[in-house]
């Protein structure tokens, strides 16, 4: 609709707004004047007048009346004001007849009535009228114009002054229906420039998200398509390791497990972004040891730190406890960190906690690049990388530090970054401290092993079963492998044996789920066996899904050694569960 249109559609639909409220005035008006005029003329050509104005009126009510059944649409406005100028002509001339017919140079006080009747109503339409001048006009010149010829026709000074008087006060009003639309037109010039910009926003706001989704949709696609052969190679390197190499092919599988190790988490990096937005991430806070758990953390990057010109620092005081998620503030400490150790060339990249008041600060500091003032806000939105000439896999894809102020807002962490560009970054974390440690629990240590245990696996990717039966046969286990769960199932009767873990992957054929094969399979063995849903989808609402299974899921690539782990637990924790 351009500004025209919405104009006149306003202007039209608040004139016939107001005439019903401005005809029951007409009506008494009317009335009245009748009622005034009764005793000194002619009462039949009165009753006529009168007769003749309620059939304008009634024309003009039935008008509107077909008006507000109809609802027009704002395109076709015009005829509808074209009509409102009809009517208030009629109605102007029904008024204009009446100095005509009743007024005499020998009656003065009929001239004087009048004078005073037809400014106060001219006065009261120019209240309802005048949004639109051309309605205004058609109903007061006329009105006016006549009662001038009938005081000109009659003759006398005191006449000719009564109808002057009429006419000028006829020109002001029209002077201030004419203001009066003009503001009406700039109110609705206003209120059709915000809607304008309320759908322009809108129309925005849709394709932003739209954009989001299809870039979900994209990303969680291709992880998904990435993680399946990724994931099959996590297994047959892991089986590689179990055999006896020349030096030339240990350190070959060396440099093979470190680039499968970077594949990995940058694909986790996005998967813990789907996460994050599809709100499955749970905060399970309990109080532990924040030095053992920063010592540890600080142990694993010594070990395997091998940059000469970066001293790996740790600076803590012992026995500082906190009441936090220790997976999710190791996933917030380890990002950090790889960020540090990205950035820094030269220096040192220390790990520090003290305890500040009642609070905690953990803090990972580095000699790095740093970050310039201007970019603070920008490095914590996705896929924001600083120093892009400088990019390569070994960076990421620019989340970390996304992922960490999602985390932290999760954990109710406060978090605050200090930069300067070419001097270096310190982020630290404010935590809760508490005096104690209530209900801690130890980590597992070693590399479980299965044997004699009966593992069924259930996945389509031919390269994912070879890969699976190799890694667990390796730890002792039996391993039946199927890619459909009717097949898995014929193979077990036959090998008339029951599966102690079903390990199965989320997206199966023919149209199957993961979470629909377990069940068949508990079903046909009447029995809560162990389960663990493996899946290489990231979309959010796959997360959900799978999340609302009930069983441990882990998302592709599962580095062996955690899906030995993670089979282990869920063994053992069946085994507690029957004590």
């Amino acid at each position: 609709m351009q500004l025209e249109e919405f104009q006149l559609f306003e202007q039209t639909k608040a004139l016939y707004k107001q005439l019903p409220a401005v005809m029951v005035g007409t009506f008494g008006v009317y009335l009245l004047t009748m009622l005034s005029l009764w005793s000194s003329q002619d009462q039949a050509l009165l009753l006529t007048w009168h007769a003749a104005a309620l059939i304008v009126l009634t024309l003009r009510w039935r008008s509107v009346q077909r008006y507000f059944r109809t609802r027009p649409a704002p395109q076709t406005m015009k005829p509808w004001l074209d009509r409102v100028v009809f009517w208030a002509a009629c109605t102007g001339c029904v008024w204009g007849v009446v100095p005509l017919l009743f007024v005499r140079q020998d009656d003065p006080i009929t001239a004087l009535v009048l004078a005073f009747v037809f400014p106060g109503y001219l006065a009261a339409s120019a209240s309802s009228l005048a949004l639109s001048n051309r309605v205004f006009l058609a109903f007061s010149l006329p009105m006016s114009s006549m009662f001038l010829l009938a005081c000109v026709l009659q003759g006398g000074t005191l006449l000719y002054l009564v109808g002057l008087m009429i006419f000028v006060f006829m020109c002001i009003m029209v002077m201030f229906a004419r203001n009066t639309e003009a503001l009406f037109r700039e109110r609705a010039a206003f209120q059709y420039e915000n809607q304008s910009l309320v759908q322009q926003l809108t129309k925005q706001k849709e394709t932003a998200e739209s954009a989001v989704r299809a870039k979900n949709q994209f990303l969680a696609a291709a992880s998904h398509d990435l993680r399946q052969p990724l994931h099959a190679s996590g297994m047959f390197i892991d089986a590689l390791a179990h055999l006896q190499l020349g030096d030339e092919a240990q350190r070959i599988l060396d440099k093979l497990s470190l680039s499968n190790g970077s594949l990995n988490r940058l694909l986790h990096a996005l998967l813990d972004i789907s996460r994050l937005d599809a709100k499955v991430v749970e905060f399970l806070p309990k109080s532990f040891d924040l030095s053992l758990f920063l010592r540890r953390i600080f142990n694993e990057y010594a070990e395997g730190h091998t940059h000469p010109k970066i001293e790996l620092r740790l600076s803590i005081v012992p026995n500082l406890f906190t009441f936090s998620d220790p997976m999710l503030l190791e996933r917030v400490v380890r990002n950090l960190v790889e960020n540090a150790l990205k950035f820094t060339q030269s220096g040192e990249v220390c790990i520090a906690a003290a305890a500040v008041d009642d609070h905690i600060v953990l803090s990972i500091s580095d000699t790095g690049i740093g970050i310039p003032q201007s970019q603070h806000d920008h490095v914590f939105q996705e896929f924001t990388q600083l120093n892009k000439t400088a990019r390569d896999r070994q960076r990421g894809l620019g989340l970390g530090l996304t992922i960490v102020r999602q985390l932290c807002q999760l954990m109710n962490i406060e978090l605050a970054l200090e930069s300067v560009e070419n001097q270096g970054t310190n982020v630290s974390l404010t935590l809760q401290q508490t005096a104690e440690v209530i209900g801690a629990e130890r980590e597992e240590s070693g590399t479980p092993m299965l044997e004699a245990r009966v593992i069924l696996v259930i996945d389509d990717e031919q390269e994912i079963r070879d890969g699976m039966v190799r890694m667990l046969t390796q730890s002792g286990a039996r391993v039946v492998a199927s890619d459909s769960v009717c097949l898995a199932i014929d193979e077990l009767n036959r090998a008339d044996c029951i599966p102690d873990c079903i390990v199965a992957d989320y997206r199966l054929s023919e149209d199957r789920n993961g979470i629909q094969a377990i069940a068949q399979v508990r079903d046909e063995f009447n029995l809560a066996i162990p389960a663990i849903l493996v899946t290489g989808d990231t979309s959010p609402e796959s997360l959900l899904f799978a999340q609302a299974g009930g069983l441990a899921v882990h998302h592709k690539p599962v580095s062996p050694a955690e899906l030995r782990m993670s089979i282990w637990r869920e063994l053992n924790q069946l085994s507690a569960d029957e004590v």
